[in-house]
C-alpha cells in the first residue's frame, strides 16, 4: 500500500490507521488482493460537508481518495477510511450494511492500538525549521571556497612555470653544448 499524503497530517499515524483499519477487515474478509498496489491518497477536504470528511475509491480498484477536515476526528476518519476499503474489496453501498461504517467496538479498539483518544483530532505534523544562516555567513563560506579554489589553481601555475623553467634550462645547456646558435643564428 502506497500513501500519498498532500496535507500537513503526520503521515506515519495515517498509515498506521490505514493500516489498523485493513487488519481488522482482514480479519473477516481476507487480505485485500491488490494490497501491495494500493494507492491512497489524503487530502484536505475543501467543504465542510459529512463532518468535513468523504472520499471515494472504485470497487475492486487500486485507488482511494480520503478527503480529510483540517480539524477532523479520529472516528470520523477511521469510518471514511474503512468505508474507502470495503469499495477496494468489491463492496457497493447495496451490499454494506450499517452503511459501510465500522461498528464502536472496532473503532475503539482502533483507537487504543493507536495510542489515541476515540474524539480526539488527528494529530498534525509539526516541522521544526532549522535556522537559515545569515548573508554574511554565506558569503563568507563562499569567499573561503574561492579562496581555496584560487590557492589550487596559483599551485598549478606555479608547477607548471617550474616545468617551463626547468625545459628552458635544459635546452639552453643542450644547445650550448653543441655550440650551436639560436634558431635563426648560425
Amino acid at each position: 500500500m502506497r500513501l500519498d499524503n498532500q496535507t500537513g497530517f503526520d503521515g506515519r499515524f495515517l498509515r498506521k490507521l490505514v493500516t489498523e483499519a485493513h487488519r481488522q477487515l482482514a480479519e473477516s474478509e481476507g487480505r485485500l488482493e491488490q494490497w501491495k498496489r494500493t494507492r491512497i491518497e489524503i487530502v484536505y477536504c475543501r467543504a465542510n460537508h459529512a463532518g468535513g470528511s468523504s472520499g471515494y475509491a472504485f470497487l475492486k480498484g487500486t485507488l482511494a481518495r480520503i478527503r480529510i477536515a483540517r480539524r477532523a476526528t479520529f472516528t470520523r476518519v477511521f469510518k471514511v477510511v474503512w468505508h474507502e476499503l470495503l469499495h477496494l474489496y468489491g463492496y457497493d453501498h447495496s451490499h454494506m450494511r450499517g452503511g459501510g461504517y465500522p461498528s464502536e467496538d472496532r473503532i475503539s479498539r482502533a483507537a487504543e492500538r493507536l495510542g489515541i483518544d476515540v474524539a480526539s483530532t488527528i494529530p498534525v505534523l509539526v516541522r521544526i525549521s532549522s535556522p537559515r544562516p545569515g548573508i554574511r555567513e554565506r558569503r563568507l563560506e563562499r569567499l573561503i571556497a574561492r579562496r581555496a579554489t584560487w590557492e589550487s589553481k596559483r599551485k598549478r601555475a606555479e608547477n607548471a612555470l617550474a616545468k617551463i623553467t626547468r625545459q628552458i634550462t635544459y635546452y639552453e645547456r643542450v644547445i650550448a653544448a653543441k655550440g650551436v646558435g639560436r634558431e635563426g643564428e648560425s
